[in-house]
């Protein structure tokens, strides 16, 4: 259950949604000491009195291995008043993202911060109220959570996206010019050509397929180089997170990319071809009409 409408969920609606299951977070701000100095930490309030005492603090293990601290010592942490709260370090657990990294008492967090509010309330499926209490929504957690990574699916797409096209962009005019460069410095051999009867349309269409061949090599290399990177990305993935990763390519965009390349890059081949075996071609017709002259002369 979330806030509908306001900044948070008063100590009232907490009460009231305080069923058997439920956890009701109430987040603050810790100033603690560490090796590094004074850091200010987010840290969690919670009833639940099997979990911490008043007086205690529960911490992850990373935590308490970023401060220095063991099963048993004492944390000074300074509330949002400026009040500084001795805590004893009653448990260290592993990492648990719905506990928290350090959990104190509730009651503590109101007493040093009268304006900490509640955002989230979980409860059990079976113990929503209904109707819910005011300014209070009721969400599904599979479907919240499941809401919000298409969000960010939806953005990571279209931040890839983005960044193929800017790569494809610049690819397209790399290879253009490179093919452009390529075959002008095969005048000489395109006058041959032509000197041996060769025909404009045929000639185009040789370069054509000669850069579209060299392009098409050009893309199977680059899949070959960015394939084994991220087939090693997602196994790292999978062993970091303990869950099956595969990789997901965008086939759409990949061929999109690739076919804009090789259309480029084909293009600019038969342009430049054309365009060579045009000026090789008026070369002799200059040079015969100049000797016509010459001799009417």
């Amino acid at each position: 259950m979330e806030r509908d409408g306001t900044p948070g969920l008063p100590d009232d609606v907490a009460h009231a949604l305080a069923v058997p299951g439920a956890r009701i977070p109430l987040p603050t701000v810790l100033v603690v000491g560490g090796p590094a100095g004074p850091t200010a930490v987010d840290a969690v309030g919670t009833a639940d009195p099997g979990l911490v005492q008043p007086g205690e603090v529960v911490l992850s293990s990373p935590t308490a291995a970023a401060l220095g601290l063991a099963g048993g010592a004492i944390l000074d942490a300074r509330f949002a008043d400026g009040s500084v709260v001795p805590l004893r370090v009653a448990r260290i657990l592993p990492p648990d993202e719905q506990r928290g990294d350090l959990v104190v008492d509730r009651s503590q967090v109101r007493a040093h911060n009268p304006a900490a509010l509640t955002r989230t309330a979980f409860l059990p499926a079976g113990a929503v109220p209904d109707p819910p209490p005011a300014g209070v929504t009721v969400r599904d957690a599979a479907a919240h959570a499941a809401a919000g990574y298409a969000v960010d699916a939806r953005l990571t797409g279209l931040l890839a996206t983005l960044l193929v096209a800017v790569s494809a962009g610049h690819g397209a005019l790399a290879v253009a010019a490179g093919v452009v460069a390529a075959t002008g410095t095969r005048r000489a051999d395109l006058a041959v050509l032509v000197a041996a009867g060769a025909t404009r349309a045929r000639i185009v269409a040789t370069v054509a397929v000669e850069t579209g061949t060299a392009a098409t090599l050009g893309i199977v290399l680059g899949l070959a180089v960015a394939v084994p990177p991220l087939a090693a990305l997602a196994s790292g993935l999978s062993t970091a997170t303990g869950t099956a990763v595969a990789p997901v390519p965008d086939v759409g965009v990949t061929a999109l990319a690739a076919g804009t390349c090789l259309l480029v890059a084909v293009l600019a081949g038969a342009v430049t071809a054309a365009r060579a075996v045009r000026s090789s071609s008026s070369v002799p017709e200059r040079r015969h009409r100049s000797g016509r002259a010459a001799h009417r002369y």
